[in-house]
């Protein structure tokens, strides 16, 4: 640090390499010192000189950047020089205009949390609500979890778009049993550990109409993936698209144990009036359509209905639904016809 001193009837900051600073800087730790010394804020302000007063001191000398200054080899008329060098230099790329991707500004936080979750017991823990996908119910459970969350927020550059956002976070966590439950075992239960999987998160939010997902969920016991899933979203101004991949696996036999697509779509045919709704999932195991729903609504000013079919394959069966419903305002559903058949093959 350099070291304060006093040079005439005025306070200054020391000199490095043996040379005097011929534009001094003065901390606000040196501020006090000076002001206790009996030097008014005028010589001290003064002291300071008026290229370094520019970029630590406020015009009206009521506020000051609470900062240190390290030892330097560079003259001051050097330092004047290369401010105004790089100042040019950014003038000239055009720099304060930039943006990317419409954002002008961007944030990046680095986030340590650490969470307690003690569950009693219980006699059926299925009755425990699960809130969000942060919620594990563990029956007579006392567990710390630890995590990493780093979140990357951007500022639109066109200020009608609204404030900064999150586009981009990724998040690792793990959970630990503060008792004696095993979080991880295998099959025949000679091996286990007090250690949850590790569970990794990436989202990605580069635009209000488009959202990507990315999970996984890594076995410490057996070094081998659990499960993973990728998911993406899609607005349009009268339609919506999603997709979803899902794959489970069994990671002390290093085999998959299921693998499937879900794709969902909505459309307005006519806003506010006529929705079109589908969602189908296919078994990349078994090759073949699990589940196929479809439904049609149109809503009137003073009543609406609802038609819906539902397809669903499980190993050998077959079950297919139909539904035909008619609602009333201010009354509810006034009539709800359902129907279907089951078929083994």
């Amino acid at each position: 640090m350099l070291r304060s001193t006093t040079m005439g009837s005025g306070p200054c900051a020391g000199a490095c390499a043996g040379r005097s600073v011929s534009s001094p800087a003065i901390s606000a730790a040196a501020f006090q010192h000076y002001s206790d010394s009996g030097f008014s804020r005028d010589e001290i302000f003064n002291a300071v000189g008026p290229f370094l007063k520019r970029r630590f001191v406020s015009d009206d000398n009521t506020q000051a950047l609470v900062t240190g200054f390290m030892p330097t080899i560079i003259d001051s008329d050097d330092l004047e020089k290369l401010v105004a060098d790089i100042r040019q230099d950014l003038d000239a790329a055009q720099l304060q205009d930039a943006e990317i991707g419409g954002f002008s500004k961007f944030k990046h936080i680095i986030e340590p949390r650490w969470g307690w979750t003690y569950v009693g017991e219980s006699d059926d823990s299925n009755r425990i609500p699960l809130f969000d996908e942060r919620d594990r119910s563990y029956a007579g459970s006392n567990l710390g979890e630890v995590a990493l969350v780093n979140r990357l927020l951007a500022k639109p550059s066109d200020p009608e778009a609204g404030g900064a956002r999150e586009i981009l976070s990724f998040e690792l966590s793990q959970a630990f049993a503060l008792d004696d439950q095993a979080l991880q075992s295998s099959y025949d239960g000679s091996q286990s550990s007090r250690k949850s999987a590790l569970y990794a998160t990436l989202r990605l939010n580069p635009a209000e109409a488009f959202s990507l997902q990315a999970q996984a969920q890594y076995s410490t016991l057996f070094s081998g993936l659990e499960a993973t899933q990728l998911s993406a979203t899609l607005a349009l101004p009268r339609a919506r698209v999603g997709l979803a991949w899902y794959t489970r696996y069994r990671a002390e036999l290093g085999e998959t144990s299921s693998d499937q697509l879900r794709l969902t779509a909505g459309m307005a045919i006519i806003p506010d009036r006529l929705l079109l709704d589908a969602q189908v999932n296919y078994d990349i195991l078994s090759r073949e359509l699990q589940q196929q729903h479809y439904s049609l609504v149109y809503n009137s000013q003073c009543w609406g209905i609802r038609i819906e079919t539902r397809e669903f394959r499980y190993f050998n069966r077959r079950d297919r639904d139909y539904r035909f419903a008619l609602s009333l305002k201010n009354i509810g559903t006034f009539l709800d016809l359902t129907g279907g058949d089951s078929v083994l093959y």
